[in-house]
């Protein structure tokens, strides 16, 4: 590890570190490679390797693929609920996807700007996806305040909903296989 993975790292106690270094997430990459390579923590299989479902290993790997396709650029991300892997189809702005392990348990945050124009779109969707514009948070400071500029607001199911856009993406779900042409197509008409 010292003279792969951690070799020109200065500061060994960053989230970012812990969360790729191989020794303390005891990854099976330090058995299967020799003493000189360490690929723990490449590309998408940042997050992939700290599923313990291979469904989820599944999922991360074809989104992964289809956002590089359609030119996302992606980047480490480590949130305090632990690594995640985050796209961003525009520079200097936030991430419009992020795939993160939150205690082993695999999330798809989507940063939906315009949910209203996604609801006619639910009709067709599973009640898994549903379910995640039925969620409403509180919100944070800003949105008692009244300054947050980055939360969604909108009417469903004859219910106004809010979700908070500030410390991430404002959905998040368990992603599934079947589920992701409707993610991509949510995002999609969210921008429009």
């Amino acid at each position: 590890m010292r003279n792969t993975q951690l070799k020109d790292i200065k500061n060994l106690y960053s989230n970012a570190v812990v969360f790729g270094n191989a020794m303390i997430g005891w990854n099976y990459r330090l058995f299967v490679e020799d003493a000189n390579t360490c690929s723990v923590g490449e590309g998408c299989d940042y997050v992939a390797d700290k599923m313990h479902d291979a469904a989820d290993r599944e999922v991360i790997l074809i989104l992964d693929e289809l956002l590089a396709e359609r030119g996302a650029a992606r980047k480490k991300g480590d949130p305090n609920e632990g690594p995640s892997m985050r796209y961003f189809f525009r520079k200097s702005a936030p991430y419009d996807f992020a795939l993160t392990s939150d205690a082993g348990a695999l999330y798809l945050e989507l940063r939906i700007r315009n949910a209203q124009n996604c609801l006619a779109y639910l009709d067709g969707c599973p009640e898994r996806i549903k379910e995640m514009f039925r969620h409403s948070d509180p919100g944070c400071q800003n949105r008692i305040d009244q300054t947050c500029r980055s939360g969604v607001r909108y009417e469903f199911e004859k219910e106004e909903r809010w979700h908070c856009g500030c410390c991430g993406a404002p959905f998040k779900l368990h992603p599934v296989k079947e589920d992701i042409p409707h993610y991509l197509k949510l995002w999609e008409l969210s921008r429009a």
